[in-house]
């Protein structure tokens, strides 16, 4: 992989002022394209967005970086609209913000041991996440 493969391309426009009128200070759009993240997994699903609200700064587990990182792994494993599937023999019926996880596929996926799963899971779990 080179390292145009994982950096971002930045573009940078901005609208030059009025040449009879003052000028102004205007933000530059900015647009930014970045390689796909691959999630691995039978319900892994890459496509659309995820909106996230600058508050989460706020959130007491965001100064716990594996419990936020695994939050956001959840966030963004959680299904968009309903989906009906068979697991372990059954079928099951899931509303969005549902998902199925298993701790050895989300180990491999984000990167934590196995303990700092569980101990994530449980700061999440005790917080009503």
């Amino acid at each position: 992989m080179t390292d145009t493969d994982t950096t971002a391309d930045i573009v940078e426009e901005s609208t030059p002022a009025a040449s009879s009128r003052e000028p102004t200070l205007s933000a530059p759009t900015v647009s930014v394209a970045a390689p796909e993240p691959s999630l691995s997994g039978a319900m892994s699903n890459n496509n659309g967005w995820v909106k996230e609200h600058r508050k989460l700064l706020d959130w007491p587990l965001f100064k716990k970086p594996l419990t936020a990182h695994l939050w956001e792994y959840c966030r963004l494993r959680a299904n968009h609209a309903a989906v009906d599937l068979w697991a372990g023999g059954e079928r099951l019926h899931l509303e969005p913000g549902q998902f199925i996880i298993g701790r050895h596929a989300a180990c491999e996926d984000t990167g934590l041991t196995d303990k700092q799963y569980r101990v994530a899971m449980l700061h999440l779990e005790t917080r009503n996440a």
